[in-house]
């Protein structure tokens, strides 16, 4: 059997379709790390001139030998001698894959999946590729035309770093979508690896992906969307990082059985679930101490953020969201669980609410603060009661909550039925001494009050946009705050958030008015 013969029984292994897999045991210790150089965009394995990333992934691996190579293909492997701390990982040389590729054939189709990626620390880099620019990839990796190929980079190794690559086009061609991980990259499909050969409940630990195009760079592009943009199916302390994730069936970011540490860190995750699963991001699973940071979350089909039964707190912190909601009224920000941390975010233009927060399952102690709202369709904080099992309920809230002593118990609704403050008057008058506003209300004791500006709409629906002052309320309650550069005609409201309970949504809210004014 020729190495051609050997390498394509060996693919077609590793597709899962009889069942035998590639070893996890890795050539890359501190003496046998690779730098392989990829010089072709052929998808081939064969003895020639050139390395395609078909072998360069097997050389890494340890499924394909330098024995095996070709005196012209050895010239594109070497062994680092010296390497930056950023090429090693757990005190080991990491083993790396650059490109080379001819300019016009950057291009890479693939006529069957690519070689899981299987050894610990490997670093795929298209920013090696001559010409690179930050943003926009050279190096684009897709099915070859009228081939199916669910999975793009499928990641079972830790340490693995996936960077400067553009990717799309990898699906399913049915509902299997949603049953098994799919898209551009998965990390940890537990599903494509028979038992026999590993530790099925083994996560991958410290995988990176950054600076790629994940997703059809244009609405008119020739290649197909793929079913996600990154599907972290089991992990621990993953980074998906300066990524462009864009126009994927289903969400740009959704997790599956455990997505631990999980920082999802300055992307633009954009115009994503308009023919799938909706949410620009969407976790499930086990996600404690995971980050939202810094991303720009612009257009995607339904929220910009849910969270589905999802256990453990995560921070959404300084994102914009924007425009999401193009196919399913949702809000922007969906709610499960406890503990959550949601700061100092902009939500505008969504087609539904701002942030909502389920009672069922559980959802307590989530702490809402800091943010701005604008243009919205919906509450921008919705606490849901427990009669709210609705669809509807469950994408868009169920409306503003009547007071906690209407209900049952605290658990009747979201966050321990925390109530929002009460104003003590419908109108605040303008100091004629020094152009001020005494505000004053109640709230749960001792909870902290932001103080936000409100937008009437025409129809008389109102939402809060932006904090203007914070209080504190006393033990019993009351709370006195003073506020300045008011204008006749302003609309205020309170949002009380305390330790025990999280966030309230807002009060009604009150009109700032002239001494002598009737309007």
């Amino acid at each position: 059997m020729n190495r051609n013969d050997r390498w394509l029984r060996s693919a077609f292994l590793t597709a899962g379709m009889l069942g035998i897999a590639w070893s996890l045991s890795s050539p890359a210790s501190a003496g046998s790390a690779l730098r392989v150089v990829v010089n072709s965009n052929q998808d081939t394995v064969q003895p020639d001139d050139v390395i395609t990333l078909r072998e360069a992934i097997a050389l890494v691996n340890g499924t394909l030998s330098m024995a095996q190579l070709t005196p012209a293909e050895k010239k594109q492997v070497s062994r680092p001698v010296m390497v930056k701390p950023a090429e090693t990982y757990g005190g080991q040389n990491r083993s790396i894959i650059q490109f080379a590729l001819p300019q016009n054939q950057t291009q890479i189709l693939l006529t069957q999946p690519l070689p899981l990626l299987t050894t610990v620390g490997m670093t795929i880099d298209g920013t090696s590729q001559p010409e690179y620019q930050p943003g926009t990839p050279i190096v684009a990796i897709q099915p070859a035309s009228g081939v199916n190929i669910p999975r793009g980079l499928s990641i079972l190794a830790d340490g693995v770093t996936v960077r400067g690559l553009q990717m799309a086009g990898f699906r399913q061609h049915d509902r299997q979508d949603y049953l098994e991980p799919s898209g551009n990259i998965t990390i940890g499909n537990r599903e494509q690896v028979p038992e026999v050969t590993i530790d099925r409940d083994a996560a991958p630990k410290d995988v990176v992906i950054e600076q790629n195009v994940l997703g059809a760079v244009a609405k008119d592009d020739r290649a197909l969307p793929s079913s996600f943009g990154v599907y972290v199916w089991n992990s621990v302390g993953a980074t998906i990082q300066n990524n462009r994730i864009i126009r994927n069936q289903g969400s740009g970011i959704v997790t599956g059985v455990m997505a631990t540490n999980l920082g999802v860190l300055n992307n633009e995750i954009a115009e994503n679930g308009l023919q799938g699963m909706p949410d620009g991001i969407r976790l499930e699973g086990k996600i404690t101490n995971s980050q939202v940071l810094g991303n720009q979350i612009v257009g995607n089909g339904g929220s910009g953020i849910y969270l589905f039964k999802s256990e453990g707190a995560i921070e959404v912190r300084e994102n914009t969201l924007k425009g999401n909601g193009k196919k399913v009224r949702q809000a922007a920000i969906y709610l499960m669980g406890n503990d959550h941390r949601i700061v100092g975010n902009r939500i505008l233009e969504q087609a539904g609410a701002g942030v909502v927060m389920a009672a069922y399952p559980e959802t307590v102690r989530n702490q809402v603060v800091n943010n701005q709202f604008g243009s919205l369709q919906g509450l921008s904080l919705d606490l849901v009661t427990r009669h709210g099992t609705g669809t509807s309920d469950y994408q868009n809230g169920d409306g503003r909550n009547l007071p906690m002593s209407a209900y049952p118990s605290r658990s009747h609704s979201a966050n321990r039925g925390m109530d929002a403050p009460q104003l003590i008057s419908p109108e605040f008058l303008i100091s004629l001494l020094d152009g001020s506003v005494e505000l004053v209300g109640s709230a749960v004791p001792n909870a902290e009050i932001e103080i936000y500006r409100v937008q009437l709409l025409a129809d008389g629906r109102e939402f809060i946009t932006d904090v203007v002052a914070t209080a504190k309320a006393d033990g019993s309650g009351k709370f006195v705050t003073r506020l300045e550069q008011l204008q006749n005609g302003d609309r205020l409201s309170a949002v009380a958030t305390h330790s025990d309970y999280g966030t309230s949504e807002a009060s009604r809210s009150a009109v700032v008015r002239s001494m002598g004014s009737d309007n």
